[in-house]
């Protein structure tokens, strides 16, 4: 079954509460939508991790091969605190694994889907900025 389909059957018969236009929900409704087997969690967790261009710009350099965070603070320029945040929501997202080597952890994206996804994402942004 499509992951939208309940949405469209959901709420027939009922009177969702409305607030300016926009639906609110309740817990109730919540529950309607979920079918409690995670894939809604999932993509909601990659669609958080997905929509920031700092995390995005990291998955292209990771996509060149498997990096550490000081290399990511070198070529962002920003803090390691915060390099290592962004990764914490990638890793969440289960979009890239970790290797500690000693004291050194390796980045990697998490799998070769992951690599298809990020080819994916630059090609139609590529192909978007041309006008095609």
């Amino acid at each position: 079954m499509p992951l939208l389909a309940p949405v469209t059957t959901a709420f027939r018969g009922m009177n969702p509460p409305k607030h300016h236009g926009l639906l609110i929900y309740s817990a109730r409704y919540h529950r309607i939508l979920m079918d409690g087997n995670g894939t809604e969690e999932r993509l909601e967790a990659l669609g958080r991790a997905l929509n920031c261009r700092f995390r995005l710009v990291m998955l292209q350099v990771l996509a060149e091969g498997e990096t550490c965070v000081s290399d990511l603070v070198r070529r962002s320029g920003t803090t390691q605190p915060n390099v290592s945040n962004h990764l914490a929501v990638l890793r969440a997202a289960d979009l890239v694994t970790a290797e500690r080597h000693g004291r050194l952890v390796r980045y990697r994206l998490a799998s070769p889907e992951v690599a298809d996804l990020v080819r994916s994402l630059t090609a139609l942004v590529d192909r978007s900025g041309t006008g095609t």
